[in-house]
């Protein structure tokens, strides 16, 4: 069940500097924690983490609410290929987080989604009720795994990165009951920056960044708002994970995520992200 708010709390940041902002607000743990607890305060209840997110899980573990959250966390990539090794990292990821149950599971790279023998393991952590959903996380339209027991996938997608939000086959995997959920709608925070601290490696990437920051002004709509409003138009089923630095940052998202933008201004930035093909769009390429 998804909160109110209808977005996931990214939480990459916590225990670790993350992102091409280099954020490190979050690294002290007790920051971390008390982060995690304002958000939940503020009524967030779904947090995306991973084993190779820094101390995430051990933070999110130190919750001061234990009950009502929904959790997604991911198998980092396989180094056997094996149950044993699977298991182990679910297990691991647990107590990390302190829980009995997880409302999704993810590996974390699709290539892992054939090993031997994972349906049977993920069918019995379902019916012990260890997971809800179970899924993977994927970069594009090939990455898709045809698989019964997959009714969860996570994927990258922005203004300027649209096409598996356009995606036949990402539509039918929804319309079969599966759930969508979106990262890297801020591109890792790179709309939001100020253009002077753009890496070189992301100059061809200034022009329709500052075009796009400046439709968004001329309409009087944040950038981070207009963002959020055409992966929600694109996919209107699909989940939002967007992370946070910091408390602000925090309740101007769950503002933003109950305005109404204007449907005309939300097409003219699809419109403009569609002219700005880029494989730099691509987290893979960062």
């Amino acid at each position: 069940m998804i909160n109110k708010n209808n977005f996931i709390l990214g939480t990459a940041q916590l225990g670790q500097t993350y992102g091409l902002r280099k954020s490190n607000q979050l690294n002290n743990h007790k920051e971390g924690i008390k982060f995690i607890n304002d958000a939940i305060q503020l009524g967030v209840n779904n947090l995306d983490t991973a084993s190779i997110y820094g101390d995430s899980e051990k933070i999110i573990g130190k919750r001061a609410a234990k009950n009502s959250i929904n959790i997604f966390t991911k198998i980092p990539k396989l180094k056997s290929s094996n149950i044993e090794e699977v298991s182990s990292y679910f297990n691991q990821s647990i107590k990390n987080l302190n829980v009995d149950y997880i409302s999704g599971l993810l590996m974390h790279h699709y290539q892992d989604i054939n090993i031997n023998n994972l349906d049977c393991y993920i069918e019995k952590l379902i019916i012990n009720k260890k997971i809800e959903k179970f899924g993977v996380s994927i970069y594009e339209e090939n990455n898709i795994q045809y698989k019964n027991y997959i009714n969860l996938m996570q994927l990258p997608a922005n203004i300027f990165n649209q096409d598996l939000l356009r995606s036949k086959t990402i539509l039918k995997f929804i319309q079969n009951g599966g759930t969508i959920h979106i990262r890297s709608i801020f591109i890792q925070g790179l709309i939001l920056m100020n253009d002077k601290f753009i890496s070189k490696k992301f100059h061809v990437l200034s022009e329709p960044i500052k075009k796009f920051k400046n439709l968004a002004k001329s309409n009087d709509v944040l950038p981070e708002e207009l963002a959020v409003a055409v992966v929600k138009e694109l996919c209107p089923l699909g989940i939002p994970v967007i992370g946070c630095d910091n408390l602000n940052q925090l309740k101007k998202l769950i503002s933003i995520m109950s305005r109404n933008i204007d449907s005309k201004l939300i097409y003219k930035a699809i419109d403009l992200g569609k002219k700005y093909p880029s494989k730099l769009w691509d987290p893979r390429f960062w």
